[in-house]
C-alpha cells in the first residue's frame, strides 16, 4: 500500500510541477530539427560529459 501511495504522490508532484523556463524553446528547436532531418541533437545539460 505504501508503494502505491508513493507512486501516486510522485506522479502528482511531477504532473503539477511547473515546466522548466526554457521548455518551450527547447521543444520547438527539437521539433524543427526533426522536421529538417529526422534527428535531434542532445540538448541535455550533461551532453559532452564523459565523451
Amino acid at each position: 500500500m505504501g508503494s502505491l501511495l508513493s507512486a501516486l504522490s510522485g506522479f502528482a508532484i511531477l504532473r503539477f510541477a511547473p515546466l522548466h523556463p526554457a521548455h518551450d524553446a527547447i521543444e520547438s528547436e527539437a521539433d524543427a530539427e526533426i522536421a529538417a532531418d529526422g534527428d535531434v541533437r542532445d540538448t541535455s545539460e550533461s551532453s559532452g560529459i564523459g565523451a
